[in-house]
């Protein structure tokens, strides 16, 4: 599946409307219907409501995708600090304990 990616804000705006109008469209022809009780123009309202009410979910699930995607990247970053001050962390007692193994050894030798 192809990720939607609309970066103005305009744009996304403009979606909304859009959706915003439909779903809107969609109701006022169910509620006119209702009162001639036409089954065809009922389900076309039901069917514009449906497509405005897409749009507004597909959008919505795009912009947490987007947000989620952004938090996994923070997250990931901070995972790889972490990992490098902890290798940094063992390289520091490695090196510690060789250490004091070369100066035991120093002295020994020196006696």
């Amino acid at each position: 599946m192809k990720r939607i990616s609309v970066r103005s804000k305009w744009k996304w705006n403009s979606i909304k409307l859009l959706g915003g109008l439909l779903v809107g469209a969609g109701v006022a022809d169910c509620i006119i219907a209702t009162k001639s009780m036409d089954l065809n123009q009922i389900a076309r309202g039901l069917t514009i409501f449906s497509a405005g009410l897409t749009i507004l979910v597909v959008l919505d699930s795009a912009i947490t995708q987007r947000q989620t995607e952004l938090k996994q990247q923070e997250v990931r970053q901070k995972l790889e600090h972490i990992e490098k001050l902890l290798l940094e962390i063992r390289q520091a007692q490695v090196a510690y304990a060789i250490q004091p193994e070369q100066e035991s050894h120093s002295q020994t030798s020196v006696d």
